[in-house]
């Protein structure tokens, strides 16, 4: 089986220009994620206030993103923000060969989520083939079990009907 694809995403460092303009509010942008909204909002009123750097806002937020990257509109918001050539996707956090560099490289999206699914698809399929199998295995051990209970029963009811006195090995041989 091979080793599956983690759909990831770099997020731009803490020094990049668009986060200082985010929280000086000059970056026109729309953001669906309330918490990250939030926060930028919040980050915003301190810098206003002076209550803390442009740089201390500037980790914070990044350090939110980081944390929260699959959280929902999230990866929206940043592509809103930085633009969806400067979120760099990666392959299990770094290519693992050629060929999945030269798709991050492209920048070709279509063709990486297309590789991505296959491998999930295929994956889901292993999955279920194995489950199936499994399931056939209880079948057959129910059914096996069944059987032995079965002859259990035979066993004692043997056991019950044959009176004790008259079966033992010696009366076998006796004439």
């Amino acid at each position: 089986m091979s080793k599956p694809i983690k759909i990831s995403y770099s997020i731009p460092k803490p020094d990049h220009d668009k986060w200082k303009a985010l929280l000086k509010g000059d970056l026109d942008v729309s953001l669906k994620n309330f918490f990250f909204q939030m926060k930028v909002t919040q980050a915003a009123n301190q810098l206003r206030k002076k209550t803390t750097t442009l740089e201390t806002a500037s980790n914070e937020l990044y350090k939110l993103c980081k944390k929260y990257a699959t959280a929902k509109n999230m990866y929206e918001d940043l592509v809103a923000i930085f633009g969806a050539e400067s979120l760099v996707l990666n392959l299990n956090d770094t290519a693992n060969n050629k060929e999945e560099a030269s798709l991050i490289k492209k920048n070709d999206n279509t063709e990486f989520y297309k590789k991505a699914i296959t491998q999930k698809e295929k994956e889901i399929k292993e999955k279920d083939n194995l489950i199936l199998s499994l399931q056939e295995e209880i079948t057959l051990l129910k059914k096996k079990y069944a059987l032995l209970q079965k002859g259990i029963n035979n066993i004692e009811k043997t056991k019950k009907s044959t009176p004790k006195s008259s079966w033992s090995f010696t009366n076998l041989f006796k004439k």
